[in-house]
């Protein structure tokens, strides 16, 4: 009996997903919190204790479904960052030093109606960004790349405005998992991976175009 609910249920739930995924491509803002262990500074002198950053940008974003009557696809964002603010409990951190962070992500996806014309969009993947700036030295250029991959979830809700058109908005989480920081001269390069515990909420909203 039980086994029969299960199947039941989940017959039911494809049964919904099946009409409710269609591809979508569209442009966010985007705005995140995080804490931080240690603080990260893209020199390579790190605050010690744990740091509360915030950042805000925009995103190009979308999701394909390669089988129309299927609810599973996979979802991509490309966009940019900066920081809005950083505090420390050990140290003042100047907002200047954070250059713009490039970030792009690549999820798998699942669509599901819920009701009325409302759907959600679950969402799980990797999460790059990347951080990057260079000042001169006498002759010399010295460039630091800061490099970070996260384990990112997610959840959308569309709500259509048109029959091409929907608002979409979400918030999500990440985890890091990676992150490296490079600092090099000239020809020399010094490469470091840097262990990072912390946890990052984010959150968007913007307008969708059905594909």
């Amino acid at each position: 009996m039980k086994k029969t609910s299960m199947l039941t249920l989940l017959l039911l739930l494809f049964g919904y997903s099946v009409f409710a995924a269609s591809s979508w491509i569209g442009v966010q803002a985007f705005t995140t919190t995080g804490t931080s262990n240690p603080a990260l500074a893209i020199w390579g002198t790190d605050f010690e204790g744990e740091s509360v950053a915030s950042l805000t940008g925009a995103n190009i974003a979308g999701s394909i479904y390669p089988v129309k009557r299927l609810p599973f696809g996979f979802g991509f964002q490309v966009g940019a960052s900066e920081m809005s603010s950083i505090s420390n409990s050990t140290a003042e951190i100047d907002l200047s030093e954070y250059p713009l962070a490039w970030r792009g992500s690549l999820s798998a996806q699942y669509h599901t109606h819920i009701f009325g014309h409302l759907s959600m969009e679950l969402g799980m993947g990797l999460l790059g960004e990347r951080m990057n700036k260079a000042v001169g030295s006498g002759n010399t250029e010295i460039r630091a790349t800061l490099n970070s991959f996260s384990l990112l979830s997610s959840i959308n809700m569309f709500l259509p405005l048109s029959d091409a058109f929907s608002l979409v908005g979400g918030i999500g989480a990440s985890l890091p998992i990676y992150t490296q920081r490079k600092i090099s001269r000239g020809d020399n390069t010094d490469k470091a991976n840097v262990d990072v515990e912390g946890i990052t909420v984010h959150a968007q909203i913007g307008i969708s175009l059905a594909l």
